[in-house]
């Protein structure tokens, strides 16, 4: 008796969450999966899935299995590429999603350094900013900044944190200063002259003082290079991600403020992959490639590192 027989179509299962998905993924007939799920079930003595018209969801006993399976598939594979890479490299498919201007003149960099590494390994990057569905195995991860909306299916790795940096020409600083009679900080700058990145409030703190401001700006945009500009043309302060700066040359126009205060304010970036699915070591290499990256040097040489 094989007493792993069974178990690839069940983890395929689990991953798909279907049995005519898990068939699709493995190139086989819902029948052969439906039998083999049934065989290994058969063996344990226990239902591993509850079946509906609508759903397959796993049992108590499904999900113990799916949980202590994860680990040995993987080590397995593990062993079995570690043979076989003395003589070949990793080779396949790998999907994943992300988007905005941090994945494309940040993260971009780091694929293709990968790919220069593991020349038989296909990346298939979808760019697009819509939700995508992290469970129905088409996409290996994601880079998020999102809450997850479903933090028990799925494992986020925190994967860079910037720090927001707040900005406005020196013109409008002077005017402003000139305005209300005193220096420019948190408590004395007007919110109808900050100008808000995608509804975000702005806190600060300074020792024990601690400051929030609700920008009320006669300009509202969730693009920071928008902002940038309209901050170069003297609109208003801006309050956007540190990153921005190394990228728009039109920064160079701004001059930053708050010095004496603290932001405590950032953008946080996590790889999200679901959690009871196996993880091929292509994948697994990938996100230990991109989590080595230390992005706190990306903004060094910048303005945002003279207000940090």
């Amino acid at each position: 008796m094989n007493r792993f027989e069974g178990l690839v179509e069940f983890m395929a299962v689990m991953e798909a969450e279907s049995f005519s998905g898990a068939a699709r993924k493995l190139g086989a007939s819902v029948a052969h999966i439906s039998r083999h799920v049934a065989a290994l079930e058969s063996r344990l003595g226990t239902k591993l899935f509850v079946r509906t018209t609508r759903r397959v969801t796993p049992t108590m006993a499904g999900e113990r299995l799916a949980s202590a399976s994860i680990p040995l598939l993987e080590e397995l594979v593990r062993i079995q590429e570690g043979i076989s890479m003395s003589t070949e490299s990793l080779e396949g498919q790998i999907r994943l999603s992300m988007a905005g201007h941090f994945a494309e003149q940040q993260v971009v960099p780091l694929l293709t350094r990968f790919c220069a590494a593991h020349p038989r390994v296909r990346l298939d990057i979808d760019m697009s900013s819509r939700p995508v569905d992290l469970l129905d195995g088409r996409f290996d991860f994601a880079l998020r900044t999102a809450p997850l909306e479903n933090s028990t299916a799925l494992i986020a790795r925190r994967f860079a944190e910037m720090p927001m940096v707040t900005l406005a020409h020196p013109t409008l600083v002077q005017r402003l200063e000139n305005e209300i009679g005193a220096r420019l900080s948190p408590l004395t700058v007007p919110e109808s002259r900050c100008l808000s990145f995608a509804g975000r409030s702005w806190r600060f703190r300074k020792d024990t003082q601690v400051c929030m401001i609700k920008p009320a700006g006669p300009f509202f945009s969730n693009s920071a290079s928008v902002l940038i500009k309209a901050a170069a043309d003297g609109l208003g302060l801006i309050h956007v991600p540190s990153y921005y700066i190394r990228d728009d040359n039109r920064s160079h126009q701004l001059m930053p403020v708050f010095n004496d205060w603290h932001t405590e304010d950032s953008i946080v970036f996590n790889i999200v992959y679901a959690r009871n699915r196996f993880m091929p070591s292509r994948v697994r290499l990938l996100i230990d490639h991109l989590l080595s990256y230390d992005f706190s040097e990306r903004i060094k040489g910048t303005v945002a590192e003279r207000y940090l």
